[in-house]
Parts: structure tokens; C-alpha cells; sequence
């Protein structure tokens, strides 16, 4: 299952490149309608609904290789994020239906397993329109890294034959219609589809062994589900990747520290890095990372006062930004914003511009009279006529 952080950090994404005029930029409440439309053809699967969404794909993405990769990292997360609730109502009793309610039934929503598989559906009616009727692979290679998690996580339920049976059925029409780019990517599907249940049930025996060890505890109090390790993949960036929309860190190798000279784009390419478990000075600036977003999107962050658990001294000012006080005077000693620009490095220019201006080498284009330096001075008419005359001569 796929936390609420990691749908944000896969949604961010997909928006930036719905927002790059890419060949047209989309504006947020379209963006925030596929989305929509997206989970309206999940939730019930109908005719209209998926045409609805196939429609808004095929104007906005499947033309853009970018927005294709970034739809497919997208959807994985988010099918994962389709669970079922069904213990809780055995637990629940159902609430009392008032008078308004009670003559219309709520919508039934779909299992995890019907979800993930609707999903499945709007994609391969997608790649029909793409494939077989405008002849075209963007869509169908842009999805073709990520179909397999697709396929293995819609397959991820124990003691579902049926359910295995329609995936196994799906994938042989796609390749009878002509929907999959690469001769090799059925059998990886099947192999996906295969290790699903399997993948499933060892979930299922780690989780009942954690509960298990729980009740042996004092007090009953269940052990803690052991976190995955930060895996490293081998590159950051997708190479197919125009330079000037790949992550900034790609940047970093061609800077040059106090260098004028401007970057060659040709040498901007995807980070090779050794893929594998991370170090743990990474996996503490990356947890340090989405600390920060689950504190940037924590309900109550825009509460006045509101102080960090972790550290009470930290407080939300009226600009909302986060700082820190200091308990005795009360002034900020230190702070965070959402600009890009750090307190520290905001001194460190002021001092910068103070030591420059003693210098006699300050290239502020204001002096401290408000006038213009010298080289900026505007002559008066006179001047202007007497230094034309002295360049005649």
C-alpha cells in the first residue's frame, strides 16, 4: 500500500509535465478534472466514463513521451494505494441511515482487485485508440517500463483464480489486437501476472507473524512493521529525456563553482548511479526530505503558532513560514521558508553586499542618496552637445 507522501511525491511529477507546454501546457483545475475523470472510471467502470477519460488522454498525454513516462510512474503508486476495508465493517456496526439518506443507497465501491483491473481496462482502451487506429507507439512505449508493476500488483491477492484468469485473458487480447509495443513484454506480463499471489502471500505471513509477536508483548501492543530499505535504480533521470526537463540534479556535474561560462547542454545527461541499498547518510536526507512534505501538507500547518512535535521551540508565523524562536527573547534565531532561499544564505549575501560596498566595490545599481552610480548617470543636454563637439574635433 502506497502512502499518502508517496502519491504526492508521484503526482508532483505528472503535474509538472501537464504543466510544460508540452505541446500545450494544462491548467491546474484540468489537471485536477483528469484526475477526476481518472478515479470516475476506476470507481464504476462504464462506457461513459472511460471514454470521458480516454478522451482527456488522448488530447492531453499520449502525444508527449514525457507525459507518458510520467502518467506510468504515477499510476503504479496509486494502484497500489487501492485497498479493501472490509475488515473494519466486520468489526463496525453500519450507521443509523437518517431521513434524507435512507431512500438513496450509497455508490458500492469496488474491491482492490476489481480497481486495480478497471484501471487496467481505460489503459488498454487507450492503447486500442493508439495503436491500432492512429498507429501510433507513443503511448504504448512510453507505458511499457511500468505495465509489468501494473499487472503485478493488479495479480497481488491470494486465493483469486478467477481474478488471475481475467488478467491472463486481458493480456492475450492485448497481444491478439496488436496493443503491446515489444514481441517480449506478454511473457513479462504473465511472469508478473504469476508472481502475484505468490508476492501476496508472503505479505500475508509477515504481517500475521508481526501480529503474532505483538500479543506476546506487554500490554498486547502490536510490533512495529519493519520498513523497507531505500533502494538506489541505476540511473536518475530517464534518458529518452529532453536536458532542460530532466531533475535538477542532473546540473550539478557540469557547474562549475564561480564560473560565468553557460552550461553545454550536451554533457546535461541522466545520473549513472550503482543500484542497491542506499548508505544511510542518503536514507537520512531523504527521510529528512519527506518529513518536510508531511509537514507541508500536515492539516493544521497553516495554524498560527502551531508548534513542530519534534522540536516545540519551532512555530508557524503570520507569512506562514516555519521558524525558529528563541524562548528567552523571543526573536527568530533560524527558520525555513517555501522560497528557495535559506536564512543563512540570506546573510551570507548581506554580508557579501556590506563588505562590498566598504570596498569601494559594490555593483548595486542603487547608492545609499538613491541616485544612479556615476556610469548610470544620464548627461544633461549640454554635456551631450559639448562632448559631441570635443569628438568632431
Amino acid at each position: 500500500m502506497a502512502s499518502s507522501t508517496q502519491l504526492a511525491i508521484a503526482k508532483a511529477p505528472l503535474m509538472a509535465a501537464l504543466l510544460r507546454p508540452d505541446p500545450t501546457a494544462c491548467s491546474r483545475d484540468e489537471i485536477e478534472h483528469f484526475h477526476v475523470l481518472l478515479k470516475s472510471a476506476v470507481d464504476q467502470c462504464s462506457p461513459d466514463n472511460v471514454q470521458k477519460c480516454k478522451k482527456w488522454m488522448l488530447q492531453h498525454i499520449t502525444k508527449s513521451p514525457a507525459r507518458v513516462a510520467a502518467l506510468g510512474k504515477f499510476l503504479v503508486p496509486w494502484a497500489a494505494s487501492f485497498v479493501d476495508c472490509e475488515h473494519h465493517h466486520h468489526h463496525s456496526k453500519p450507521a443509523p441511515a437518517s431521513a434524507s439518506t435512507a431512500s438513496v443507497p450509497a455508490p458500492k465501491k469496488p474491491s482492490a482487485k476489481r480497481s486495480r483491473l478497471h484501471l487496467l481496462y481505460i489503459i488498454g482502451d487507450v492503447l486500442h485508440h493508439t495503436r491500432v487506429r492512429d498507429k501510433d507507439d507513443t503511448f504504448a512505449a512510453g507505458l511499457e517500463p511500468t505495465l509489468p508493476a501494473l499487472f503485478g500488483s493488479a495479480a497481488s491477492f491470494v486465493n483469486s483464480p478467477k481474478h488471475v484468469k481475467k488478467l491472463r485473458d486481458l493480456v492475450s487480447v492485448w497481444e491478439k489486437m496488436g496493443h503491446l509495443p515489444s514481441p517480449a513484454l506478454p511473457a513479462k506480463l504473465r511472469e508478473a501476472i504469476a508472481a502475484g499471489p505468490a508476492a501476496a502471500a508472503t505479505s500475508r505471513r509477515a504481517d500475521a507473524a508481526g501480529q503474532k509477536n505483538g500479543k506476546g508483548k506487554a500490554g498486547g501492543t502490536p510490533a512495529p512493521a519493519k520498513e523497507p530499505p531505500f533502494l538506489l535504480p541505476s540511473t536518475h533521470g530517464d534518458p529518452s529525456t529532453a536536458w532542460y526537463d530532466l531533475p535538477a540534479a542532473n546540473w550539478l556535474p557540469v557547474l562549475k563553482p564561480n564560473s560565468t561560462r553557460a552550461m553545454d547542454p550536451a554533457q546535461i545527461k541522466p545520473l549513472q548511479l550503482t543500484p542497491g541499498v542506499a548508505n544511510a547518510v542518503l536514507v537520512d536526507a531523504v527521510k529528512s526530505l519527506l518529513a518536510d512534505v508531511n509537514r507541508l501538507y500536515a492539516p493544521d500547518v497553516g495554524v498560527i503558532g502551531f508548534a513542530d512535535e519534534e522540536n516545540p521551540s519551532v512555530t508557524v508565523d503570520q507569512m506562514g513560514e516555519r521558524v525558529e524562536l528563541d524562548r528567552s527573547t523571543g526573536k527568530i534565531v533560524d527558520g525555513t521558508t517555501y522560497y528557495g532561499w535559506s536564512r543563512g544564505f540570506c546573510r551570507d549575501m548581506k554580508v557579501r553586499r556590506k563588505q562590498g560596498r566598504a570596498g569601494g566595490g559594490s555593483r548595486d545599481f542603487r547608492s545609499e542618496q538613491g541616485e544612479l552610480p556615476r556610469p548610470w548617470r544620464q548627461p544633461c543636454s549640454g554635456q551631450r552637445e559639448e562632448y559631441g563637439e570635443r569628438q568632431k574635433q
